[in-house]
């Protein structure tokens, strides 16, 4: 299985990267990890004015990116880590890889963390990771762990009104209380978090990881022209406004 850690904190980068991956003619198994700058990245199918308070996130130079896979909406920072695996179609199973993220996490000490029906991590009483699919010729599993994000900066960003209108049917975000792996376990970090989804997955897999550059990829026009997607307003915020 491929591994590729992005450098670049660009929203619109990151989840180019991501559909890329998936679309490729030549399906290659692959984990891909990366942070995002401040940014609200919603789910296809939904309103972004239902989901964020667009006027506050523009103030705050907080990002909105429509992602291609479904789910609700999750905020993003250098505090948050993700994760995407994309893989062959006919593999199609979303408890084996948000299973990898579970064990990284109990690994480093949240014992009592567990996935809920939803392909969500919880501890206690609150969401420490989400996780989102999209599934074509290949299958995308992606999921973001909370481990040191600002949760202030979440609960604002994600202050969406509930009344706004909607040029289509739109799927909204369900609300449930969250919280940081790092308030749970202090020795937890986000080097601690990438490392151990990386042992689980060449454990759990039991597969060879080849680290690839992506910045190969970056050059290529298929991805320029992705890239360019995610920066437009066309496809973040008028698809269901």
């Amino acid at each position: 299985m491929q591994i590729l850690r992005s450098t670049s904190h660009s929203p619109a980068y990151n989840s180019a990267l991501e559909e890329f991956l998936y679309r490729r003619s030549t399906i290659e198994p692959s984990l891909l990890l990366y942070r995002n700058s401040s940014s609200v990245l919603i789910g296809r199918n939904q309103n972004v004015r239902r989901e964020a308070d667009v006027e506050w996130c523009e103030k705050h130079d907080v990002s909105i990116v429509r992602r291609i896979s479904g789910g609700g909406a999750v905020y993003h920072d250098l505090g948050n880590l993700n994760y995407a695996f994309v893989v062959e179609r006919s593999g199609y199973t979303p408890d084996k890889y948000v299973g990898i993220a579970l064990e990284a996490l109990r690994s480093l000490g949240l014992k009592n963390a567990r996935v809920n029906e939803h392909h969500s991590i919880w501890c206690g009483e609150g969401k420490v990771s989400g996780s989102a699919f999209a599934l074509g010729k290949s299958a995308l599993v992606h999921g973001c762990i909370l481990v040191e994000t600002d949760l202030e900066m979440l609960s604002s960003a994600l202050n969406g009104d509930p009344t706004a209108e909607s040029a289509g049917a739109a799927i909204d975000s369900v609300r449930v209380p969250v919280v940081n792996a790092s308030s749970l376990v202090a020795s937890i970090g986000i080097d601690s978090v990438q490392n151990a989804i990386i042992y689980q997955t060449a454990s759990q897999l039991g597969c060879e990881l080849v680290s690839i550059d992506c910045e190969a990829f970056a050059e290529t026009e298929e991805f320029k022209v992705l890239k360019n997607k995610y920066s437009s307003r066309a496809w973040n915020m008028e698809k269901h406004c």
